[in-house]
């Protein structure tokens, strides 16, 4: 983003012009500016690098440009500043995107089956540094199957998974189980798949519980996967394009 047009302020004499507000940043800087006796802020300050330019008016009067706070202030004024920019920058950043969602007790919603019939085919692609491959099947018996396998970046195999996606009263489940190259299985002890639970469906996006599919072309997708490790929960994604 470039700072400059946050905000302008000329002077006149003592007579400071009114505000142009360009961001919603500007109110809250607004405020903390208000009380200071001589504020301006000019593009003219800054070259088309943004770096500083000298300022005939600056000389002798005790203030100095800060780039950081995009204003010319007293000196004991600029931590305040800078203070305030942080926080107000923070605040009207866009959110970080929440790529997966939890069913956090609540009901699946109703779906078919045939909603994600687009998955038949082979996909190749990347995730968590490594290259992948994942393929589906066409629906066959209210169901679709696929499996899935990580490169180890040695010329082997780190892990493959058998997957399926399966009706579950009116909604639908995504269901795994893991298996290491000499094929014994992480659920073992188990016996059971872990089941992911569908949480919603919008527009070319499938939520399941920890795990979502998002269709991004007619031949592209990622897969995000929450993954928890040391107890720290992050969004992994697989970005896959289909073969032909």
């Amino acid at each position: 983003m470039d700072p400059l047009p946050f905000l302008e302020r000329q002077r006149s004499g003592r007579a400071a012009l009114p505000w142009r507000e360009t961001s919603p940043a500007s109110g809250a800087l607004k405020e903390c500016f208000g009380g200071l006796e001589r504020v301006r802020l000019q593009p003219s300050f800054f070259d088309s690098a943004g770096r500083k330019r000298r300022n005939a008016r600056n000389g002798g009067t005790g203030w100095t440009w800060h780039l950081e706070t995009l204003c010319c202030v007293r000196p004991e004024a600029n931590v305040m500043i800078r203070a305030l920019i942080a926080v107000t920058l923070a605040l009207t950043a866009p959110a970080a995107a929440q790529n997966t969602r939890s069913l956090d007790g609540n009901v699946s919603p109703p779906a078919s089956i045939d909603q994600l019939a687009w998955l038949a085919g082979s996909w190749v692609g990347t995730g968590m540094g490594a290259e992948v491959t994942e393929t589906y099947s066409a629906p066959l018996g209210g169901r679709i199957t696929g499996h899935f396998a990580m490169a180890d970046g040695k010329g082997g195999v780190a892990f493959t998974e058998i997957v399926d996606y399966v009706p579950v009263g009116q909604s639908l489940a995504y269901r795994v189980r893991h298996f290491n190259p000499d094929m014994t299985g992480w659920e073992d002890q188990t016996g059971k798949p872990v089941v992911f639970p569908l949480v919603a469906i919008e527009k070319d996006r499938w939520f399941f519980d920890g795990m979502t599919i998002e269709r991004t072309g007619p031949d592209a997708l990622v897969m995000w996967v929450k993954i928890t490790e040391k107890g720290t929960a992050k969004e992994v994604p697989f970005r896959l394009r289909r073969q032909r």
